[in-house]
């Protein structure tokens, strides 16, 4: 672990649904930091790729940064150490607002860094 860099946000708690009739599910729990939530009214504004339009359909789009708000100190150790920021998109039935610290229990997509809302915490 480097000084001031927080341990794996996003795979907290893991749990596992083996049901006989369907696939194993994996949900994770993550914290992030919202950043912009585009409503489900203004999708078609957005520049949103076609398989995330897909799976966003009449929902919430929220960008978030991964770990929850950060404290300036925190952010300027982030800063000169060129430590990115780690952003996910979220695809939630409920609204977030921006700068809301959010902890929500997630399922992977197919699409990269996309996860869908199974339920806030």
């Amino acid at each position: 672990m480097r000084f001031g860099k927080r341990s794996d946000p996003i795979v907290r708690h893991r749990h596992c649904d083996t049901r006989p009739s369907q696939h194993p599910v994996v949900t994770d729990t993550i914290t992030v930091e919202v950043l912009h939530t585009v409503e489900p009214n203004a999708l078609d504004d957005a520049e949103l790729q076609p398989a995330l339009r897909e799976i966003a359909e009449s929902r919430y789009v929220v960008v978030g940064r991964t770990g929850g708000r950060q404290s300036w100190v925190d952010r300027i150790r982030a800063f000169l150490a060129r430590d990115p920021v780690e952003a996910v998109t979220l695809v939630a039935d409920e609204p977030a607002s921006e700068g809301e610290e959010w902890t929500v229990a997630v399922e992977e997509t197919d699409v990269p860094g996309v996860y869908e809302v199974e339920s806030s915490l």
